[in-house]
């Protein structure tokens, strides 16, 4: 359960990072000076690579299990089999 909380918040920190790039890019869009190319260019482009390299390294990270540890998906074929072969 800790896992899945964990995974949870990683993946919401890296959707506000991506969230805040696209209000960023917009906020450059309205602006008309030469600091707003640079803003778009150095200040969206860092806060989407942070929140991109975020979200693939909690699904690198979490997509193994540890060993002796199933998949939820896995328990639940066990179980059923079990009760199909005791009846």
């Amino acid at each position: 359960m800790a896992k899945v909380i964990r995974v949870d918040r990683r993946l919401r920190t890296a959707a506000v990072f991506v969230l805040l790039a696209l209000i960023l890019e917009i906020v450059s869009l309205l602006w008309t000076s030469p600091y707003a190319f640079f803003l778009f260019i150095i200040g969206t482009g860092l806060l989407m690579l942070i929140g991109i390299v975020l979200f693939l390294y909690t699904f690198v990270v979490h997509s193994e299990l540890p060993a002796g540890e199933s998949d939820e998906e896995d328990s639940i074929a066990d179980a059923t089999r079990d009760r199909a072969a005791s009846d």
